[in-house]
C-alpha cells in the first residue's frame, strides 16, 4: 500500500515486475513512507519552499512513498534496494522515468545479485 500523509491508503501493485535485465527479473513496490513529508521537505533542511508539494500529496494530487527494487532469478529473491521520500505523481513515474532513481536502483541491484550468486555458488 501507499499512503498519503493523511494516512488515506492507495492501491498499490504489490512486488510489480517491471523488467528483466542480464536474466534476472526486476520488480518494484511502493511502501509506506514513514517520514512526516513536512521532516522531508523542511524548510530549515534546504531553504526552500515545499508547501505546494506537501499540499499535492496532502489532497493526493502526488503519490509519496518509499520505493523498493528486487532482483530476483528462478523465483528467488537475491538483493535489494530502498529509497525513501519518493514524491512523484504517480508511482509509475518512479520507474518509468529515464536515467532516473529506478535506473539506479535497478544496476545496483542487478550487482549485488551477482555478487550473491558468487557467494553462493563459488567456482
Amino acid at each position: 500500500m501507499c499512503y498519503n500523509n493523511d494516512n488515506k491508503k492507495e492501491k498499490v501493485d504489490i512486488m510489480k515486475t517491471i523488467l528483466t535485465v542480464e536474466g534476472f527479473e526486476i520488480k518494484f513496490e511502493a511502501l509506506e513512507e514513514y517520514t512526516p513529508i513536512e521532516d522531508m521537505l523542511s524548510f530549515e533542511e534546504c531553504g526552500c519552499d515545499h508547501s505546494s508539494t506537501i499540499r499535492d500529496v496532502k489532497n493526493g494530487k502526488c503519490e509519496y512513498f518509499a520505493a523498493r527494487v528486487t532482483a530476483s532469478k528462478n523465483g528467488i529473491e537475491l538483493s535489494e534496494d530502498y529509497l525513501g521520500g519518493c514524491i512523484y505523481e504517480t508511482h509509475e513515474d518512479f520507474y518509468n522515468e529515464k536515467n532516473g532513481y529506478f535506473a539506479d536502483m535497478t544496476s545496483t541491484v542487478v550487482e549485488e545479485a551477482k555478487e550473491t550468486i558468487k557467494t553462493l555458488c563459488p567456482a
